[in-house]
């Protein structure tokens, strides 16, 4: 019932792909031991946001605000303290000694994830409402009070961020500043910031779409290749992470595995 269903009446699939999405972002996937069997085994859990859940080491400095004894990890989920043999947790990578892992997104936010993000604003800024930037130039013979500048400058940036039609007298005129994607560098640079989260994510580029891959062009035998290395250098780790981890909560001697037939089938060519 563990592996069948492991948080009733949530599918296998939507239980642990829910989880592995905390294991990417935070580190960590984490749930608490909800039923077990008659010989104490757990049979299912409830999986616990990570960020809800903070972890310690009881010393003898701290072991009077617990009922733990010294040495004991202790989960506080929710207000609630529970022992390590109630928890399923499931670390990423981590230093030694560590009681929780850290996650690659994570980690990088502020770098890769933030540049990608402020690209993808800059990117919606600059095209919004399709009005190139520009500035306003005044052709009359008279002198021009620079408040009537300002003033007709703020009245068609108003009409134009409202997507309405802004209006210029006879002696003004909007000149338009070419605003290209691929001349300001954003499409490039966008790309750039795919490779870094394949890069990130230890992930071929063709994988996240990017077409700053070499014009590498996919065949049937590279599909099968990449997908083998998909396995050894991507998900090898964390398939043998969870499994090891799912392992403990049965009886010695049984080990739970993966199923990687859909990684390692043939083509139909091959067949």
């Amino acid at each position: 019932p563990l592996l069948e269903q492991p948080s009733p009446p949530h599918t296998r699939y939507t239980t642990f792909k829910s989880m592995f999405l905390d294991f990417k972002i935070h580190g960590n996937a984490i749930g608490l031991i909800a039923t077990r069997d008659v010989s104490g085994k757990p049979t299912s859990f409830r999986p616990v946001p990570a960020l809800f859940v903070s972890t310690r080491r009881i010393t003898s400095s701290n072991a009077s605000s617990t009922y733990l004894p010294v040495g004991s990890v202790e989960y506080n989920i929710a207000g609630r303290s529970y022992d390590s043999s109630e928890v399923l947790h499931i670390m990423g990578p981590s230093a030694p000694g560590a009681r929780r892992g850290f996650g690659i997104l994570e980690a990088h936010f502020e770098g890769a994830v933030d540049t990608a993000h402020q690209l993808q604003r800059e990117a919606k800024k600059a095209s919004r409402h399709g009005v190139p930037p520009g500035y306003i130039k005044y052709t009359g013979p008279d002198p021009v009070d620079p408040e009537d500048l300002a003033e007709a400058r703020d009245d068609w940036m108003a009409k134009r961020d409202a997507g309405g039609v802004a209006a210029l007298n006879a002696n003004m005129e909007f000149e338009a500043v070419a605003w290209n994607p691929d001349q300001s560098q954003l499409i490039e640079a966008r790309q750039m910031s795919l490779n870094e989260m394949a890069n990130l994510l230890g992930l071929p580029a063709t994988f996240v779409n990017s077409t700053n891959s070499g014009g590498t062009s996919l065949t049937y035998t590279t599909v099968d290749s990449e997908a083998l290395g998909l396995l050894k250098w991507t998900c090898g780790g964390d398939f043998e992470q969870w499994a090891q981890t799912l392992s403990l909560l049965f009886p010695r001697g049984t080990c739970v595995k993966p199923d990687l037939d859909h990684f390692l089938r043939v083509t139909a060519q091959e067949v």
